[in-house]
This record gives C-alpha cells, sequence and structure tokens, in this order.
C-alpha cells in the first residue's frame, strides 16, 4: 500500500522534475490507483509489447487491455462534457468518468465517476487522471496505445511505455518488492 507520507515524498521529489517525466508520470498513475484500485493491466502493460485482448463477438478488433483515451471522460460542474481536455480548460474539469473496458470480474465496460477533490489538488485523482491524458495528448501518443507513458530523457522517440516488473536503471524510490520496470514501447507507435 502507498502511503500518505510515501505521496508526499513522491511530490517532493517530482518538484523539479518536468511534467512529462518519468517521476510524474508513475506518480500521477498512483493518485489515481490510490482512488480507483486499478490493476496493473489496467494501466501499465506486462512483458514486452503492448498486450492486447482477444477477438470475440463482443471486440472483434484486438485492443490494449490498459487504459487509453477513450477510457477517460470528463465533465464540468454543470455535468456537461468536456471533449478536449486542455491546460486552457484544466481547471474547469469537475469529475471524471473511467470505462474499465475489461475487468477481472467480468464486469466489462463499466463507468464509474470520480469527483475532484478541490481541497487537496495535489493528490487529487480527477487532476492526476487531467495531467495524464494532457501528457498522452502532449506526447504524440496514438488514441488506441495505453494511456502510460513518459517522455524519455534521451531516445528518439516521442514516449515509452510504462512496463511492470523490476526496476532496471531508473532513479525512483522503491517502497515496496514489486517495482516498475521501464523497457521501450513497440518501435511502430
Amino acid at each position: 500500500m502507498i502511503t500518505d507520507s510515501m505521496i508526499l515524498h513522491m511530490l517532493q521529489e517530482c518538484r523539479l522534475s518536468p511534467p512529462d517525466s518519468l517521476h510524474f508520470a508513475i506518480l500521477d498513475w498512483i493518485i489515481l490507483g490510490r482512488v480507483t484500485g486499478a490493476r496493473r493491466s489496467e494501466w501499465c502493460q506486462d512483458g514486452s509489447g503492448i498486450e492486447m485482448t482477444t477477438p470475440c463477438l463482443a471486440h472483434p478488433i484486438p485492443e490494449p487491455k490498459a487504459f487509453i483515451f477513450d477510457d477517460f471522460h470528463f465533465f464540468d460542474a454543470l455535468h456537461r462534457r468536456i471533449y478536449n481536455v486542455s491546460g486552457q480548460n484544466a481547471n474547469e474539469v469537475a469529475f471524471v468518468k473511467i470505462c474499465w473496458r475489461f475487468q477481472k470480474n467480468n464486469d466489462n465496460g463499466q463507468v464509474i465517476p470520480y469527483s475532484r477533490d478541490r481541497s487537496n489538488p495535489e493528490v487529487c485523482p480527477v487532476m492526476a487522471a487531467v495531467r495524464i491524458i494532457l501528457r498522452a495528448s502532449a506526447l504524440g501518443l496514438p488514441s488506441s496505445s495505453p494511456l502510460a507513458i513518459y517522455a524519455p530523457t534521451s531516445s528518439s522517440s516521442n514516449f515509452t511505455h510504462i512496463k511492470w516488473g523490476a526496476l532496471h536503471g531508473a532513479d525512483l524510490p522503491c517502497y515496496e518488492e514489486e517495482r516498475v520496470e521501464l523497457r521501450r514501447g513497440p518501435s511502430g507507435l
């Protein structure tokens, strides 16, 4: 479990990092995950490639198992949908509805709303979701690709997918036995 003191430590560590950095990307997913309870397969990927679904009648085309752009819908305080979240209208976001396309309990397609926490903006899950979308947009992520990405510090690619596993070469504080592994995403993205 990620404790409040761990979050505060990570916030301090991120203060000098760019918003598209690995540190901020992981922190945003942790902040969102503390409220949503997302499993790792729902936000990041295992293995060397993007884990795709098996085609079936409900989903004839393989899709990433992890969250994609279409899974996050933002709304203002009057429940009007904000279709294109940007730095200019991010403060208007009052809540996000997240579609859980694939779940272990097979309640696939479930949509759950999350409200903004204006009293604690640094750890607000809705603002973490906004930053996740803004990061993915800024880095040119294709709409059907998993959202858990960051900007590599020295690379010719625009983004790198966050992978799960043992930590390799990243300067991140680790608090538990399971750590985040960084690998390049598929080269075609």
